[in-house]
């Protein structure tokens, strides 16, 4: 990876290797990062959580495939995370899915993400039809 961001490099760079061990062939299609406005914190945050629940999701499905896009506007850096699923998740009220997993330290990822993302003033929509799951969310340009 070289999206002349380092940290962003990582995260993708071992999101890739954690899907290949469990065979999910991940694609990407990035644009240069190096001015992306969120903190260093919240870049994991969101998309470790992201890639973590996509990948796990495509592992169950098939063909197991993940899309990472990341385009840049004037305004906004547009992200989205786009995955198969096994079956069509119910969105509710463009809510985030709830975890199904009853073990702890599950659920949370989704919540987290939002979080970031509310706090940080980007908008973000999901949609999940015809097995494919997708994130996409808005990051303004303006360092946040």
């Amino acid at each position: 990876m070289d999206t002349h961001n380092p940290l962003l490099d990582s995260i993708l760079t071992r999101k890739y290797e954690e899907a290949t061990r469990q065979g999910v062939s991940v694609y990407f299609d990035l644009c240069d990062l190096r001015n992306f406005p969120l903190s260093g914190v919240d870049m994991v945050t969101v998309l470790a959580n992201l890639l973590d629940n996509a990948i796990c999701a495509a592992a169950q499905a098939y063909p197991p495939e993940v899309y990472v896009r990341v385009r840049k506007t004037e305004e906004e850096y547009l992200l989205s995370v786009r995955n198969r699923v096994q079956k069509d998740l119910e969105l509710v009220d463009g809510e985030l899915p709830r975890s199904t997993k009853a073990e702890p330290g599950h659920g949370m990822g989704l919540v987290n993400v939002r979080e970031v993302l509310d706090r940080c003033r980007c908008e973000y929509t999901l949609s999940c039809r015809d097995r494919w799951f997708r994130f996409t969310c808005a990051v303004p340009t303006r360092k946040l």
